[in-house]
C-alpha cells in the first residue's frame, strides 16, 4: 500500500508541473519555427514586402517601391503594407493604384481578402474603377477579380506583368 501512495504522489506532482515544463520538447520546435519566419523577413519594410510576395509565388514584388515605410507578416500569411503615397501601374490597358495602407493574406499562388489596391481601366472616355479582391496565379496568367461590376474579373500575362518596371 505504501509503494501505491507513492505512486500516487509522483503522478500528483507531475500534473502540478507547468505545461512549458512538460512539453519542452515541443516549445523548442514552435520558437525555432518563429525565429525562422523572423529571420526570413529581415530587412527594409520594401525588400521583406517583395520576399513575402516573390514567396508566394506572385510576380508583383517588383511593384513594391523602396520607399515602403512599413511590413509586418504574421505566419498566418496576413499582412499589412504601408507606402509613402500611391503608386500606379500601367499594364496594357489596365492600371494597378497600390494606395498607402495595403493589407490581405499571401498564399502560395494567392492574394486573398486585398485592401488597398484598385484597378482602373479606361474605354473610350470612361475610366472604370473597382477595388482588387483577389489576385491568384494560374499558369502564366494573373487572375485579378474586383468589386467593379463591369470587371469582375481581369486576366493580365505573367510577362507583361513583369515588365512592368
Amino acid at each position: 500500500m505504501p509503494e501505491l501512495q507513492q505512486q500516487q504522489t509522483q503522478t500528483t506532482d507531475q500534473s502540478r508541473t507547468p505545461a512549458r515544463q512538460q512539453g519542452q520538447d515541443a516549445d523548442p520546435r514552435a520558437r525555432n519555427a518563429q525565429a525562422e519566419y523572423a529571420r526570413g523577413l529581415a530587412g527594409t519594410p520594401a525588400q521583406r514586402a517583395r520576399a513575402a510576395i516573390k514567396g508566394a509565388g506572385l510576380p508583383l514584388d517588383h511593384m513594391i517601391p523602396e520607399s515602403a515605410k512599413a511590413f509586418e507578416q504574421k505566419p498566418d500569411g496576413s499582412f499589412t503594407l504601408q507606402l509613402a503615397g500611391d503608386v500606379r501601374h500601367k499594364i496594357g490597358d489596365v492600371t494597378l493604384v497600390l494606395t498607402s495602407n495595403i493589407s490581405g493574406k499571401l498564399g502560395a499562388g494567392t492574394l486573398s481578402n486585398v485592401s488597398g489596391i484598385y484597378g482602373e481601366k479606361k474605354v473610350a472616355f470612361i475610366t472604370g474603377k473597382g477595388n482588387v479582391k483577389t489576385v491568384n496565379r494560374a499558369g502564366d496568367e494573373l487572375v485579378i477579380t474586383t468589386d467593379h461590376s463591369m470587371a469582375k474579373e481581369i486576366r493580365l500575362k505573367v510577362a507583361d506583368v513583369q515588365a512592368v518596371g
